[in-house]
């Protein structure tokens, strides 16, 4: 028989056991779908369960967009859903048009200064109201922007006597032309994309450049998130007759045929506009010898910039609700937002961590941040169906980058196209 104190401290024993186990059947778990780079995902996870260790998160990194985009409409169909998704901004009001995603205005009046900041800060607080509402309500929150800027290849500039990157569009042609050299296959410029890569050809190929000239794709109605096409305005067609010319008529800017794997690294292209998501790619795979320098867009009748990028939203099937917008919250954070840039070699999405290291110091972030302190700010108008909408009116841009459909006639193209699959 078991002594008295033996008893007792068996019976302790078990209690601690059973306590022991309910701890950790206690310990929520919260699912979190992204894109890589992994370590940056990896990162804010520990973080984060190291200041919550009640709280387990699983990261599923998906391969690429389209593959994140399909698995999250087959589990919004099927009702089983992750409970937080970094996607592209402009999901957000197509999935909230479903009713799939959670609304989080009353998370943030209730967290204000802890979301927005106190000042709220510009970027990240317009990325809020402006992109992530849908009548009315908001449904995201940021975790990642970029804007365009122009990249050039100093060596390059050097050898044909250009000291500066061009600041007008007409610089922009006048240096293309002498930096462009047939016999070496190295042209002064290329477009971004040429060919319909999710409305990333809209954005960057084409709107980079029509913002410039005031030209305004679509207007949406805050109340209603009805669309309102302008485009085959002049302003719109001149912008897509602008950049056919430099590659037709200028020949400076690289013709879809002439297009080759890996120009940048090869020297093949002066000068080209992209996002600080390409910093941190130019820094692994660039040659040493490669000298890259980055500067404002070249502006027209307007200064004009916009950012986009991705959010966090949580969707309307999340088992774990107040777990996953706890997450959230972190993830949308100051500490996370300086990891996230640490990996991706992106600005930060918090205007406010401009002001640390490196992105107080270091030249390609400095030229960020002043570009878009000094540039006007426009945010692209997402609606219900743009996905769809905006990939159908490429195909038209696409045919003139291609040369096979004049500007004026793609742009009313890309107007009826847009308007008919709306009224649909």
């Amino acid at each position: 028989m078991l002594k008295w104190r033996e008893f007792v401290s068996c019976i302790l024993i078990v209690l601690l056991l059973i306590g022991t186990e309910s701890i950790v059947l206690a310990k929520t778990t919260i699912t979190w779908w992204t894109l890589g780079p992994r370590e940056g995902a990896e990162e804010i996870k520990q973080v984060y369960e190291k200041k919550n260790p009640d709280v387990s998160v699983e990261v599923l990194i998906l391969p690429s967009w389209d593959d994140l985009w399909k698995k999250l409409m087959v589990s919004v169909a099927g009702g089983v859903t992750p409970d937080v998704v970094r996607g592209k901004d402009y999901w957000v009001v197509d999935l909230a048009s479903r009713k799939a995603l959670l609304p989080l205005d009353d998370v943030i009046e209730k967290n204000k200064k802890e979301i927005l900041g106190m000042p709220p800060e510009r970027i990240y607080t317009r990325r809020i109201y402006d992109l992530y509402t849908y009548q009315g309500r908001i449904y995201a929150l940021p975790f990642h922007n970029f804007w365009p800027v122009l990249v050039y290849n100093e060596n390059l500039f050097k050898e044909a006597g250009l000291r500066r990157a061009p600041r007008t569009f007409e610089e922009f042609r006048e240096f293309g032309i002498k930096l462009t050299k047939p016999e070496k296959k190295q042209w002064g410029t290329m477009l971004y994309a040429y060919t319909r890569l999710e409305p990333t050809l809209v954005l960057w190929s084409f709107y980079v450049y029509s913002l410039q000239n005031k030209a305004i794709l679509v207007k949406v109605a805050k109340e209603t998130g009805e669309p309102t096409f302008l485009l085959d305005a002049p302003e719109s067609v001149n912008t897509l007759q602008w950049i056919v010319d430099n590659i037709y008529r200028y020949k400076f800017c690289t013709p879809p045929e002439a297009i080759s794997p890996n120009m940048i690294e090869n020297e093949k292209v002066a000068m080209w506009i992209t996002g600080q998501f390409s910093f941190g790619g130019y820094d692994r795979t660039m040659p040493p010898n490669v000298k890259w320098a980055v500067a404002p867009i070249p502006t027209n009748i307007e200064k004009a910039i916009f950012t986009e990028g991705n959010a966090l939203f949580i969707p309307a099937g999340t088992k774990n609700k107040e777990a996953a917008i706890e997450f959230a919250k972190f993830a949308s954070g100051k500490e996370a937002d300086l990891i996230w840039s640490k990996w991706s070699g992106t600005m930060p999405f918090r205007d406010s961590n401009w002001a640390k290291p490196p992105y107080s110091n270091m030249p390609r972030y400095v030229v960020s941040a002043n570009e878009m302190k000094t540039y006007k700010l426009v945010f692209p108008q997402y609606f219900p169906g743009y996905t769809e909408v905006m990939s159908k009116v490429a195909e038209s841009l696409q045919a003139a980058f291609y040369n096979k459909m004049s500007p004026l006639d793609a742009m009313k193209k890309a107007q009826a196209d847009a308007a008919s699959m709306v009224k649909k």
